[in-house]
């Protein structure tokens, strides 16, 4: 019994050292927990820290709403979306974005993007010339305004037969001579044009032909001294030849084939407005040979085969440029107004200039503006492209051209699958010989020869349906850069 209570006596007494042990553990594990709930919370309240700050996230090249979702994910927010013009495949795709990726901003900060709207809407082409219509009034040079402007007695002016015809109507030439021809009366309703043009065999030329407030008209296949423009609307010149002209603020103007020059008195040939008047708009220039203009009896002049002044929505097409003293063509706005933009320039020759010219195409902005929606591409050219510096211009667009750069330090301009001679400006720009087949000799030939660095060289994303001779774009694999597919 003594042992058996000796060894209770033991177990009993130890007891409340037992409790106390156990009471010291509990107090252990207590802390631990709470230190480790502490550790759990203080990780959580970091986490939490960092979920609340917003961390921009890569989005360009992705589409609108995917980068929509993206940034609110990086509790972010949509901020500024502004569209620009863009390649077809760019379309509702971010282009750029502000601030940049990986930029750590406070929460719900906002991230501004460029998204792509698509290519530039330019005018549509112009319709093909209407069917041969019986004329309804007659015009000859040995005429005269006071009769009824019939067959057999036809009026002698433009003005006259402008205020007798109706839309839609021919006016027939007879053949010879009308001197200058300005024309008068206000502006037809809507309807189709009124079609001046000569008799079948015959031939016609006039002197200066100025138009003042006019529209629907079309002039066909008429030889002209030289043609003015101003606040007209809807005014073709199909086959017309001319030693220069002016487009001064008018709208929907189609010069469609035909040629421009000779002229040697330092003229230049311009699309452009009056200062403080609105630009010319939706100009179309295809098919024309500019040839032979220069300053031989005005040496002191400045002079281009075309020269683009203040002007929105021009497409320059299928044309050639020879023999012009200076440049081929200038862009620059001199009127105080803004330089010309949503331009398309594509599938041209250009010459290299004569007489001291250093330039075919000179784009000079001036002031305080640069062209913007400016495509350059696919022109065969002879020369060199002068884009002024110390600009920075807006979604201008280089692509698949053959000739020389004269520099690549233009900001904002997009240099890609160009044949350069001297110098690469894009990613995918290559330099080598043109090839072109006779750019010296009096043919004036730009056509491709055989083994030139243009041929599959071109966009092959991008790029007109048909060259400059109306070929099928691509032959090859790839369209060819340049005007002329080979």
């Amino acid at each position: 019994m003594h042992r058996l209570s000796g060894r209770y006596h033991t177990l009993f007494s130890s007891a409340p050292a037992r409790k106390r042990s156990l009471a010291a553990v509990l107090v252990c594990v207590v802390a631990a927990l709470a230190l480790g709930s502490a550790s759990r919370g203080a990780e959580a309240t970091r986490a939490s820290a960092l979920r609340a700050h917003c961390v921009v996230p890569g989005v360009t090249g992705r589409t609108l709403a995917a980068a929509k979702k993206r940034i609110r994910r990086a509790h972010c927010k949509v901020g500024k979306i502004r569209y620009r013009t863009s390649m077809a495949r760019k379309k509702n795709h971010v282009l750029a974005q502000k601030p940049g990726r990986g930029r750590k901003l406070k929460k719900g900060a906002r991230v501004h993007l460029v998204v792509g709207r698509g290519p530039a809407k330019l005018p549509p082409p112009p319709p093909p010339p209407p069917p041969a219509r019986p004329a309804s009034v007659f015009l000859s040079p040995s005429g005269s305004d006071g009769r009824p402007c019939t067959k057999a007695a036809p009026c002698r002016s433009f003005a006259r037969a402008y205020q007798v015809a109706q839309l839609g109507q021919v006016v027939e030439l007879a053949g010879g001579s009308y001197g200058d021809q300005t024309m008068s009366g206000s502006a037809k309703g809507n309807g189709a044009a009124i079609v001046f043009r000569p008799a079948a065999g015959a031939k016609a030329t006039t002197g200066s032909v100025t138009l003042n407030g006019q529209n629907h008209i079309e002039f066909q296949n008429i030889a002209m001294s030289d043609w003015y423009i101003r606040y007209a609307k809807d005014v073709t010149f199909r086959n017309v030849t001319t030693r220069f002209f002016f487009v001064r603020s008018s709208d929907s103007v189609n010069i469609l084939g035909g040629s421009v020059g000779p002229n040697q008195d330092a003229t230049s040939p311009t699309i452009g407005n009056y200062a403080g008047q609105a630009v010319s708009t939706n100009v179309i220039v295809d098919g024309v040979y500019f040839h032979d203009i220069g300053r031989q009896n005005d040496p002191g002049g400045h002079v281009e085969c075309l020269f683009l002044q203040e002007s929105s929505g021009v497409v320059i097409r299928n044309s050639k440029f020879t023999r012009c003293d200076i440049i081929d063509l200038y862009v620059s706005p001199v009127q105080g107004g803004p330089t010309a933009s949503n331009v398309l320039v594509e599938n041209n020759w250009f010459d290299e200039p004569t007489d001291g010219g250093s330039y075919a195409i000179d784009i000079h902005p001036d002031n305080g503006t640069v062209p913007h929606n400016f495509t350059l591409r696919y022109n065969s050219i002879d020369s060199s492209v002068l884009i002024y510096t110390g600009f920075t211009y807006e979604n201008m667009v280089v692509d698949s051209n053959i000739g020389r750069i004269s520099s690549c330090d233009t900001p904002g301009v997009t240099y890609r699958y160009n044949v350069w001679g001297n110098e690469k400006c894009g990613a995918t720009d290559r330099t080598g010989a043109p090839g072109f087949v006779n750019p010296d000799g009096s043919t004036f030939d730009l056509h491709l020869k055989p083994g030139s660095a243009a041929i599959d060289a071109g966009n092959p994303g991008s790029y007109p349906a048909r060259d400059i001779d109306g070929t099928a774009r691509p032959r090859g694999g790839h369209p060819d850069a340049g005007a002329s597919e080979r």
